[in-house]
């Protein structure tokens, strides 16, 4: 596997966890060592990231 596709996936799952940290937050809730246990064992996650990088973009410009 490419270098730039590690760092591209750590940077999307960084993004994710930290986008459900934030709804978390706003939720009035902590983010537990369980939920980011139940967010590794996640399947969809490429797919939450790129949903989640894609809502970024957006706010970003």
């Amino acid at each position: 596997m490419p270098v730039d596709t590690k760092i591209e996936i750590y940077m999307y799952r960084t993004l994710s966890l930290f986008a459900m940290f934030v709804v978390q937050a706003s939720a009035g809730r902590r983010l537990t060592s369980k939920d980011i246990t139940n967010f590794s064992l996640m399947k969809n996650r490429n797919i939450l990231a790129g949903i989640v990088k894609g809502i970024l973009t957006v706010l970003i410009t």
